[in-house]
């Protein structure tokens, strides 16, 4: 396709450990609402990767784009295969880091009570877990792209059903005109510490995105 001239497909694994790290400190960490929200740095929310891109690179479901003229990977879509409605997707505290930790139970709250197999309906599940796009490839459609080969990898994979945890008004946008559909919601501004003041800053998010978390899910 014309908006993936000179990039070249690729199924991450281990190997691309270092280069999907870098990605996530220059252009995912800087421009998701969330980690702004949280005034968050690319340190502090290191941790909360390292619990997860381990397992996306070994799921044999992750899809990256490589630039053919320097061989750098400059976007991918990391995924997970689950089969348990029991499996726990973002860990319980115990991080090393104030804020990894909060991000962490942000989206585990997040997640609770959504049954992605909708009561046995579905038996494996195609979790679309974290885009990212460099800025020199955005507006070319690389995201939809990068969720199309992600469906056709989890087909092959025996996933019957796929979901999108959506952070941003882009992500929600694309997903939806895939034909994804929401399933859960939940608006930032109702997440309060004790005292009642916001968990993240409500003017950063909304400035930058959103205020609110969406869930959707595709039958594939």
């Amino acid at each position: 396709m014309s908006n993936l001239k000179g990039l070249e497909q690729v199924a991450l694994s281990p190997k691309e450990n270092d280069e999907v790290y870098e990605l996530l400190r220059d252009a995912y960490v800087p421009r998701e609402p969330v980690c702004i929200g949280l005034r968050a740095s690319y340190d502090e929310l290191k941790p909360l990767f390292e619990s997860l891109v381990p397992h996306t690179l070994t799921s044999g479901a992750s899809i990256g784009l490589r630039e053919a003229s320097s061989g750098k990977v400059v976007a991918y879509m990391l995924n997970l295969v689950i089969d348990s409605p029991d499996f726990e997707l973002f860990q319980k505290g115990g991080l090393g880091s104030e804020k990894a930790d909060l991000y962490s139970k942000l989206m585990q709250d997040f997640c609770a009570g959504v049954d992605v197999f909708n009561g046995g309906q579905f038996k494996k599940n195609l979790e679309l877990l974290l885009l990212c796009v460099h800025p020199s490839y955005g507006g070319r459609g690389i995201a939809a792209e990068l969720i199309k080969m992600s469906e056709n990898k989890g087909r092959a994979m025996g996933c019957d059903i796929a979901t999108i945890q959506a952070v941003n008004v882009i992500t929600d946008h694309i997903a939806r005109k895939l034909g994804y559909q929401e399933i859960c919601r939940i608006d930032m501004k109702e997440r309060t510490k004790e005292n009642g003041e916001a968990l993240v800053d409500m003017e950063l998010m909304e400035a930058n995105g959103t205020t609110h978390l969406i869930y959707l899910s595709k039958r594939l």
